[in-house]
């Protein structure tokens, strides 16, 4: 079953992702550019395996190529945002590095990361585009959301001096972000107040709706990440 996050900005997005990877059968990554499809981690594992067998030159060979994908694929040019731009949010666009619009290509390769990833779900900042909408309808989506003022706050204290000017983009941006999912069927809406005060209740409705199973107790909290809580 394909499932996604799909998370609207400081919605507790990266907690969730936390809870996953902690406390679930399913691990939870962002994908950000077309390398983190891609099968770089293998160079590390042969580069271990060739340090074990004391293989040397091969070790540090495939050492080289995964430092050097490594370093390849945060090269700002290839960001979703920049490989596959969309106009209509380019406020946020700043600030995310998914912020962009499916093709074709990229949803092959998405779906073929996926099948090759059977216990990965993907948390994005992805926003409901033409595209978008039409190349994850299949898709089982978690759509967390946030009080918009919430979130402006949380951008003016990383805009600097420009929040003024940013402010007014921002907020009808993420107005149009949340009014474009929520409605769309094949999905659950999970408030990120309700996350954070109703947490286990919370994590039962997404066990309920996805394939994710979590191995909490009834006193499990919220870990706070990425300054969202």
């Amino acid at each position: 079953m394909k499932q996604i996050i799909i998370a609207c900005p400081g919605s507790a997005s990266t907690s969730l992702m936390s809870v996953i990877n902690k406390h679930s059968n399913y691990k939870c990554i962002q994908i950000v550019n077309y390398e983190h499809m891609d099968h770089n981690n293998s160079f590390l594992r042969s580069a271990l395996k060739n340090l074990m067998k004391l293989k040397f030159v091969n070790f540090f060979n495939n050492l080289h190529k995964y430092l050097f994908y490594k370093f390849f694929s945060n090269l700002v040019i290839n960001k979703l945002r920049n490989t596959n731009p969309t106009t209509e949010y380019k406020y946020l666009r700043q600030h995310h590095s998914d912020i962009c619009d499916f093709d074709i290509h990229l949803y092959h390769k998405f779906c073929d990361f996926l099948k090759l990833n059977s216990k990965i779900i993907c948390k994005q900042h992805f926003p409901p585009t033409e595209f978008n909408k039409l190349y994850l309808k299949d898709f089982k989506k978690i759509i967390l959301v946030r009080n918009t003022e919430g979130i402006l706050k949380k951008y003016k204290n990383i805009t600097s001096g420009y929040f003024n000017e940013l402010e007014p983009g921002l907020k009808k941006e993420l107005d149009k972000w949340k009014l474009g999912w929520i409605n769309e069927p094949n999905s659950i809406v999970i408030h990120f107040e309700n996350l954070i005060t109703n947490t286990i209740d919370e994590l039962n409705k997404i066990e309920a709706f996805t394939d994710i199973k979590f191995k909490i107790d009834d006193k499990f909290t919220l870990e706070k990440k990425n300054k969202s809580i």
